[in-house]
Parts: C-alpha cells; structure tokens; sequence
C-alpha cells in the first residue's frame, strides 16, 4: 500500500518536460514520403506531437505530407532546404514548389501556392546558395485539424529539406507543479513510515 501511495505522489511531483519529437523520411521505410509525379495523390501521415520532419526531395519525385490533428489558431510552417553537396566540382542547382491545403489535394499542383524555392552550388557560387527557406503563417481563424502539403521540385537532383511547425504539440510540456497540499502529505506518509518501522521490529522481536 505504501509502495502504491509514494509511486502516485512521486508521479505527480515528477510530472515531465515531454518534448515534441524529430522523425526523418527514412523512418518511413524505402521510398519515405515520395509519390512519384503522374501518379495520384497520396499522403503520408504525420502525428500529433511531431515538430520536425527531415526529408528530401528530386525532380519528379514529390513528398506529400498530411498532418492530422494541428492546433487551432494561429502558427507557423518553415521549411529549409539544402543541396546535396554543397562543394560539387561544377555548378548544380535544383529547385521546386510549396504549397498546401485544409483539404486534400485534387492534383499534385493544388491548393494554395506558397512559393518557389531555389538552391545551387559550385566552385564560383555564392555559397549562401546552397541553402534556401520558405514558409507560411495560418492565422487565427484557423479551425485547427488536418493540414495538407505538398513539396514539388520541378528541376535538379536531390535536395534536403528541415520541416519545422509551432502548431503540432511542439516544445516543452510545462511542468504539473506537486500542490502544496501534495508536498505535505507525502512528508507524512514517509514520516509515518519512518516510525512504523521500529514497531514493527518490536512486534517481530516479541
């Protein structure tokens, strides 16, 4: 019983900073998030309490994302997005498209148009090239619930993208704080026990 009572008032004093979690495409298994282009519209799931997602992207080959449960209200959706290689022996580049919707896509090119995004590298590039960002803002008339988006490259090889999202569960889970009420009958329950013990020597004694 004692055992039972300390485990409870120990879990509510411990109550944990759970922080949000990073998934990468290759968690996905082969192929990740990738819908190759031509092909119809599928989503890959993303849970709640996921804030950032790595993946990459190629010519033809989109990432079409869903998330399922995000909050109401205003938030926040960035991407960056990496070349492969950022010290190739020649110019290359690679670029795309972003856009997303509150419903499912009818096409890979649906929804509302976020941006392009452009990025290249090469012994007389800029190396500020190599890297490149977009995002978008949903504000306060946001109902919450799924979001759908679409990453498009439309040209070039391979590019790395970080996906980051304030609206998922993401950040720290502030602290429960133990009531002070709580504080004090756990300093007595363990009181208590401190001097059972001795009458329980006794008894056994006896």
């Amino acid at each position: 019983m004692w055992k039972s009572i300390l485990s409870a008032l120990a879990t509510m004093a411990l109550a944990s900073h759970a922080h949000a979690a990073t998934v990468n495409e290759l968690d996905f298994g082969p192929g990740g998030f990738n819908v190759a282009s031509g092909q119809p519209v599928s989503y890959t799931d993303i849970v709640r309490n996921i804030d950032v997602i790595n993946g990459s992207v190629s010519a033809n080959q989109f990432d079409m994302l869903q998330f399922t449960s995000l909050d109401a209200g205003a938030q926040t959706i960035s991407l960056t997005f990496s070349i492969l290689d950022p010290n190739p022996p020649s110019f290359t580049n690679a670029g795309g498209q972003l856009h997303f919707n509150d419903t499912p896509f009818n096409f890979a090119f649906d929804g509302s148009f976020v941006g392009t995004y452009q990025v290249s590298a090469g012994p007389f590039e800029n190396p500020a090239n190599a890297t490149a960002s977009l995002s978008f803002n949903l504000d306060n008339s946001f109902a919450g619930g799924p979001l759908f988006l679409h990453i498009l490259p439309t040209f070039g090889g391979q590019v790395n993208y970080s996906l980051s999202l304030t609206g998922n569960g993401g950040g720290p889970i502030a602290p429960v704080p133990l009531p002070t009420t709580g504080l004090l009958l756990l300093a007595a329950l363990l009181l208590m026990q401190v001097r059972l013990r001795p009458l329980r020597n006794l008894s056994t004694a006896a």
